[in-house]
């Protein structure tokens, strides 16, 4: 792109939320050495050369250009999930990720009651989990409405996407995501939209007024341009986004241990 025998340019202008470094041999969770290839910073002697202007997060929600947010920090208890980390010797046994996907799903069905969520982008990190998690939210929706009608919503659509799904499945799945009706027509009163390394950048996921994330991992960038996701509204909407973190505590732990619990990584990165 910046070869000017192939790409004639006098001129070229990027725009980017997460400016982006290029590395050889990196590794973020070992922290190892690695070579800088290409770096977007401002730096007139770089490929892309210096900036010219930076809009700051706080004063693109002063003017109305990005939705002001929330954390959302919900601390899960799932006594099933516990046992299941105290007999198994791996913690990625299948019995522990059952386990830990159902928490997951009734915490998401309760917050989205209890804080008003409508339209919930969930981020995944594996193809089966996302699968599973959009297939079960009925079942676990279904439960809760029985033990109270009046709290939990009797209608939700769920569905998930990944990098394998054609251009236009991702298409008509979003545009379902966006207006709140089914296949069948059918008005739901909440949606559901799980994702997989797909629906992170370079997308409008409109109405979408939470992020859920059901692992907190992947790069930086990653993290910021899923927070954009929520952040992004129509002129004049007025929507306030909600981010939100679930905190899986292990046995004997309780929210006052969020100094020394593991459990609280991931909402600590995330901020």
């Amino acid at each position: 792109m910046h070869d000017n025998s192939r790409i004639p340019s006098l001129r070229r202008l990027y725009m980017t939320a997460t400016p982006r470094l290029w590395q050889v041999g990196e590794d973020f969770e070992q922290g190892a050495p690695c070579e800088l290839v290409a770096s977007m910073e401002d730096d007139s002697n770089e490929p892309f050369g210096a900036r010219c202007y930076t809009l700051t997060l706080s004063e693109a929600i002063d003017r109305g250009i990005c939705a002001p947010y929330r954390v959302v920090c919900l601390d899960i208890t799932a006594p099933q999930l516990q046992a299941a980390q105290l007999l198994e010797a791996q913690g990625r046994s299948d019995q522990v990720r059952r386990a830990r996907l159902a928490a997951l799903q009734t915490a998401w069905v309760k917050a989205s009651s209890e804080e008003g969520f409508r339209r919930t982008l969930v981020f995944h990190h594996v193809v089966r989990e996302a699968e599973a998690f959009a297939a079960g939210l009925l079942d676990v929706c279904a439960q809760l409405h029985d033990s109270d009608p009046e709290l939990y919503p009797t209608t939700i659509w769920s569905n998930w996407q990944c990098g394998e799904h054609k251009p236009l499945h991702r298409r008509r799945v979003l545009e379902e995501f966006a207006e709140g009706i089914s296949v069948d027509g059918t008005v739901v009163e909440k949606g559901y939209l799980g994702s997989v390394k797909v629906l992170g950048e370079g997308v409008d996921t409109r109405n979408c007024d939470s992020v859920y994330w059901a692992d907190v991992r992947g790069s930086m960038p990653d993290l910021v341009q899923a927070v954009g996701r929520a952040l992004r509204m129509q002129p004049g909407e007025g929507k306030v986004a909600s981010l939100v973190v679930p905190v899986l505590l292990g046995p004997g732990e309780t929210p006052e241990n969020m100094l020394t619990s593991r459990a609280y990584s991931g909402l600590a990165r995330l901020l």
